[in-house]
């Protein structure tokens, strides 16, 4: 009896191999707590925030960002919704690669974004102290992304008026939040270059490494510098009997199923992987 062998590898596409393609693109519509970090914030008119994102993010992914305080008894969503509310759309038809830094500037009229569009305003920033959450979803069931408090020195333990905020379980749980002193406008002045991607997550949430200013004057625009530097590596592809699935069709074709690993490492998105099929008899 004969047994055909088939051997995988790695490869490029060359003239008369026999390749199978598997495309994993990976759309990432539905973001983490952490995927995004708030990066700056103006209160003085015009009212603005930056971010920046540490995962690709997929064409037509949307965030919406408002000032609206959580009170403590809050589980799924806000239970006060009285407050400004927009949403940024990533409209250029490709992938935001990580690191890409994104600034809003907004009015009564509404707000413009270096990088895609936004719906809705979020004009509405106190010069009194608020807060500025990242989320998707609705504001009644909101999945909180990163949280910015600069109300008093640290988050308030409930919700009392328009302008403080407790701390979401989910957010504090996961580190995807920032507290620093009162102050109307503010924005991360730390390294922006020569780490990798993953380093700098820290630095942004350690209020020592951000510029403080009342004077809107003196901070007259938010920065729109990227940040640069390597991802972590792709993983090693697994080819265990759980990961790769064989079926024959015939004694000419057969049928390869590879189960992508999961989660890919922070700031990676394959478009696709190509593998090498040979047939040894």
């Amino acid at each position: 009896m004969n047994r055909t062998k088939f051997h995988f590898a790695l490869s490029v596409l060359l003239p008369g191999v026999l390749v199978l393609m598997a495309e994993i693109a990976r759309a990432q519509p539905t973001l983490n707590p952490g995927d995004i970090q708030i990066l700056g914030f103006r209160s003085d008119d015009p009212d603005g925030l930056s971010f920046v994102n540490w995962v690709p993010l997929a064409d037509s992914t949307q965030i919406h960002f408002t000032d609206n305080g959580w009170a403590a008894a809050d589980i799924l969503g806000f239970s006060n919704t009285s407050e400004s509310w927009c949403t940024w759309t990533n409209s250029t038809g490709s992938i935001l690669v990580a690191g890409t830094v994104v600034t809003l500037v907004c009015s009564g009229g509404g707000c413009v974004a270096n990088v895609g569009t936004v719906s809705g305003s979020l004009n509405g920033l106190s010069v009194s102290g608020d807060q500025i959450f990242a989320f998707q979803g609705s504001l009644q069931n909101a999945h909180l992304l990163y949280g910015l408090n600069f109300d008093g020195a640290s988050w308030a333990a409930d919700r009392t008026n328009t302008n403080n905020s407790a701390l979401p379980l989910t957010l504090n749980t996961a580190n995807a939040e920032s507290s620093i002193p009162e102050v109307d406008n503010a924005e991360y002045s730390g390294l922006r270059a020569g780490l990798g991607l993953s380093q700098y997550y820290t630095l942004v949430r350690d209020p020592a490494n951000w510029t403080l200013e009342n004077d809107g004057a003196l901070l007259p625009s938010l920065s729109s510098t990227s940040f640069s530097g390597s991802s972590a590596p792709l993983p090693e592809p697994d080819f265990s009997a759980d990961s790769l699935k064989l079926e024959a069709l015939s004694s000419e074709n057969v049928s390869v199923r590879w189960k992508m690993p999961s989660p890919l490492p922070l700031g990676t998105a394959p478009s696709g992987l190509l593998l090498r099929l040979s047939k040894n008899a």
